[in-house]
């Protein structure tokens, strides 16, 4: 039977035979980094742990996740223990994304949805991306779906460097008008799609978004909901918002992108606005 790479990682490690069975069996790819999640045990083994990761995986970095993402700017929570860390570029579906893991939040997660926003037809539209991060989600769109105009908003100084950094890595300067800024800050009233891709009270800025559109634009409205009223989501969202300041609103879809803790789901609205 052909080994796999934990096979190799598990008879070349030299931590103690006895923490063996602790070595993590899944790991995160991100550009040439590997992220590992170490249980308390093997920390005073971590560069050990992450030289024969490195070697097996072909990673350049080694990371270890310490925490949750922290903060309004959604902050890696994550420790070095193998290799120089720094810029990497992860490549996925034809699009490059320029960030360092220790800095930018990146999910590899979201890849389906990414590969959702890529399949949309977006021909010659104007798209506002509230949330924009290194262009997560609104990166797919402009080199796969010809928009005319992607207006990305991204507040953080740091992630806003890697922004500029994955627009040119991917041409599509001419597309897109990055502003280092709350999206707040945005005056824009002729949207034909908005995309929110933010996790946490993400329905506070959806009257803003609302602003932004035109008679039949849509919002991609994404959110932390509980787990257990996650079927009951979108009707939450249609009796809430279903009107507003003379606007009307359908929520056309709903999806489950992914587990986003042991209570939560990251789920993402597709909503009409009228």
């Amino acid at each position: 039977m052909k080994k796999t790479p934990f096979d190799t990682i598990y008879s070349k490690c030299s931590v103690p035979e006895t923490l063996k069975p602790l070595l993590p069996r899944k790991w995160e790819m991100i550009g040439t980094d590997a992220i590992l999640k170490l249980r308390d045990e093997l920390y005073a083994y971590e560069e050990e742990i992450g030289e024969i990761y490195s070697k097996v995986l072909g990673a350049k970095s080694v990371y270890a996740v310490t925490g949750r993402i922290q903060g309004t700017y959604r902050k890696p929570s994550l420790k070095l223990i193998y290799g120089r860390g720094g810029e990497t570029v992860h490549s996925e579906n034809g699009v490059r994304f320029v960030l360092d893991a220790a800095k930018v939040m990146f999910s590899s997660a979201n890849h389906d949805e990414r590969m959702r926003m890529a399949g949309l037809d977006c021909a010659g539209e104007t798209i506002v991306d509230m949330f924009a991060g290194i262009g997560h989600l609104s990166m797919p769109i402009a080199v796969h779906s010809s928009p005319r105009r992607i207006l990305a908003a991204e507040a953080d100084s740091d992630t806003f460097g890697f922004l500029l950094k994955t627009i040119r890595a991917n041409s599509v300067e001419d597309v897109y008008e990055p502003v280092n800024a709350d999206n707040r800050q945005i005056d824009e009233r002729d949207a034909d799609r908005v995309i929110m891709g933010y996790l946490e009270n993400t329905e506070e800025w959806l009257p803003h978004a609302i602003a932004m559109c035109r008679s039949g634009a849509t919002i991609h409205l994404h959110s932390a909901v509980p787990r257990r009223g996650s079927a009951d989501w979108g009707r939450h969202l249609q009796e809430r918002w279903g009107s507003h300041r003379g606007r009307k609103l359908i929520v056309r879809q709903v999806r489950r992108v992914k587990g986003y803790s042991a209570l939560l789901d990251h789920m993402v609205a597709d909503i009409e606005v009228m």
